[in-house]
């Protein structure tokens, strides 16, 4: 009889420890679901309007799997559900279209024509990125920064981090704000107008270096052909200096690309975009004149350590007569005077 009840107590035992029951729960538990993030934000060149944003993986460095997608709107805005761990992100902006804002030519994103943007994702953290000309070239010296050894993560805040303090607030997180559009009027320029007049710029300069007789922005002399030249430029060595792969030199048609366009002659552009007609924000090239100064004085090491060139100093040269030459009485003086655009 005792063996039989040591027997008994013995099965008790034995069937509790296997139930899964009490604090320890059961060993096949599913995990809780990955937080859902609102990845928002717009794509600008000028407003790009039906394009496909997708977002990718970027864990290894480079394009992963494909984490989600939308289609932007009449104001180049999109908005994806984003359910993924944290990890590093890349978000891509193909197709659709954008109107010039100097000419208000319509362009289309062909084939081989993106913009991306590079960043950290924090599972469950809604998220503001905007994608332009400099969070793409910002996403190319990020690119060039993890080919030289550095960690990703820390190479995409360091690329971000660079470029907005070169165009003076975050490149992500600011929408840009279409100057064409009346309804941005204001008196005093704001962090996202300052941000559209940029996108202007950049569509004013090529539109000045169009070729004599071909129409406005007629491919490739367009806005989105120099954002992509742009990107080369910085992914080959990591300087914005008109300079590719291997070397080679980079142009826009026949305009060679420099440390000069990109600081100077932008920021320049930044103000006759102002002072065009095609400028609906009420705002002058007096009103930007401090922030295109600041663009044009950036000193980042993109820029090769070439000294800035001031944007509202010309220079004059004396040509006749020549240095050291005495002169007297009633003389003429010749000169050049030049501008930095």
């Amino acid at each position: 009889v005792a063996m039989r009840k040591y027997l008994v107590m013995f099965v008790s035992l034995l069937t509790a420890a296997c139930s899964g029951g009490g604090s320890g729960g059961s060993s096949s538990s599913a995990p809780p679901p990955v937080p859902t993030s609102n990845v928002s934000g717009a794509a600008v060149d000028g407003l790009i309007i039906q394009g496909t944003v997708r977002i990718y993986d970027f864990t290894g460095g480079s394009q992963g799997g494909l984490l989600g997608s939308a289609t932007t709107d009449s104001r180049g805005h999109y908005s994806i559900a984003l359910q993924a761990e944290s990890r590093p992100v890349l978000v891509e902006v193909t197709g659709g279209y954008y109107l010039e804002e100097a000419s208000a030519t319509q362009v289309p994103l062909g084939a081989g024509l993106k913009m991306t943007a590079l960043f950290n994702h924090a599972t469950g953290q809604p998220v503001t990125i905007a994608v332009t000309a400099y969070t793409h070239a910002a996403a190319a010296l990020a690119q060039y920064l993890i080919a030289q050894g550095n960690g990703i993560a820390a190479a995409i805040d360091a690329a971000n981090t660079r470029f907005g303090v070169w165009i003076g607030h975050s490149i992500t997180a600011t929408i840009p704000l279409d100057i064409t559009d009346p309804g941005n009027a204001v008196a005093q320029p704001t962090p996202a107008h300052n941000y559209g007049f940029l996108a202007g710029a950049i569509s004013n300069w090529t539109e000045a270096h169009n070729p004599t007789g071909v129409i406005s922005h007629t491919a490739p002399y367009r806005s989105i052909e120099f954002i992509q030249t742009m990107h080369e430029d910085i992914r080959a060595d990591g300087l914005l200096d008109g300079r590719g792969a291997g070397g080679a030199a980079l142009s826009f048609g026949t305009t060679p690309l420099s440390v000069n366009v990109y600081r100077a002659e932008l920021a320049m552009h930044i103000l006759r975009i102002a002072d065009d007609g095609a400028n609906r924000t009420g705002l002058t090239g007096t009103r930007l004149l401090q922030y295109a100064r600041a663009y044009a004085a950036s000193v980042d090491p993109i820029f090769n350590n070439i000294t800035p060139i001031p944007i509202d100093q010309p220079t004059v040269t004396v040509t006749s007569p020549s240095n050291s030459q005495f002169v007297a009485g009633l003389v003429t003086v010749n000169g050049v005077v030049t501008d930095t655009a």
